[in-house]
């Protein structure tokens, strides 16, 4: 039968004898009946998705790094470092298998996104009498909101099953840091997720490049106080990790060819930029009315 469009972007019948409405969880309107949402997550989705995850996973491990009052043994680092990179593979496993299609695996249906605005629906319920709102706020970005919250609950679930158990009784309360980082850290996360998602979702390998540009020039300039060469070559593969990890997803997003190629370019990038930069932003060349 014919059915009149809903009033409104994200309104939809859940079936064609009900009202217009908010669509469930894992479905969007088509302007009149709410469809559910069959098309796999795409790379970029999953790029996000993943670089939220990682950001409370550093967290963590800066805890675990930072220098205590009294030294830490190496084995309890170890210990800290291993069971904070187990609780983030879990809570993420856990959360891809509560995101339909639910018992298929890794597989996670996506809803898509069409324009920035489909991350905050709230603000866009419609008045079509001008007195009566219709709510119709539903998760039309799914499941790129909600993947992220349940990984925050299940993360906060094992650090106080998990860490914070070990940290006070196996490793001497050596894990202090990381356990308070992580609980600080999550409030805060949900709320930036919430609200900050949909710029987020845009600029994330734009800020990533910003980082690793600055976090280079620290380390190129000599301002960095890392003195081991360990530590040093450590933290340039880091570096590198993450410019190849934006770089990937600033092509997966535009679509364009050859994206794995940047991966062979993201090491020297970075340096280059610094090289590019450092004559005309070193003080001593500036004119000396910009030095007064």
């Amino acid at each position: 039968m014919d059915l009149d469009p809903c009033p409104g972007r994200y309104c939809g019948r859940p079936a064609p004898d009900e009202p217009c409405g908010p669509c469930p969880r894992g479905y969007r309107t088509d302007g009149t009946l709410c469809q559910e949402c069959t098309e796999e997550m795409d790379h970029y989705e999953a790029l996000f998705c993943a670089a939220m995850l990682l950001l409370v996973y550093a967290v963590g491990v800066a805890g675990v790094l930072r220098p205590q009052r009294q030294p830490v043994p190496l084995k309890f680092r170890l210990l800290l470092g291993f069971v904070v990179t187990l609780e983030t593979l879990m809570a993420g496993i856990m959360a891809v298998l509560c995101t339909p299609p639910l018992g298929v695996g890794a597989r996670v249906n996506s809803c898509g996104i069409q324009q920035p605005g489909d991350w905050y629906p709230a603000l866009q319920n419609p008045r079509p009498d001008h007195v009566h709102t219709i709510h119709c706020t539903s998760e039309v970005v799914f499941p790129l909101l909600t993947i992220v919250l349940i990984f925050d609950a299940f993360a906060l679930l094992l650090v106080l099953l998990v860490r914070l158990p070990i940290s006070a009784y196996v490793c001497n309360h050596a894990g202090a840091d990381s356990v308070y980082y992580t609980l600080y850290a999550l409030p805060i996360h949900v709320a930036v997720h919430v609200m900050l998602g949909g710029p987020l979702y845009y600029a994330f390998p734009y800020i990533l490049i910003v980082f690793c540009v600055a976090w280079t020039v620290v380390d190129l300039s000599g301002i960095s106080n890392i003195e081991s060469m360990n530590h040093k070559v450590a933290f340039m593969v880091l570096r590198h990790i993450i410019g190849a990890y934006a770089l990937m997803a600033v092509f997966l997003f535009f679509d364009l060819p050859n994206g794995i190629v940047t991966m062979l370019f993201a090491p020297i990038l970075p340096p280059l930029i610094y090289a590019l930069t450092e004559p005309i932003t070193d003080p001593s060349t500036l004119h000396p009315m910009f030095l007064n």
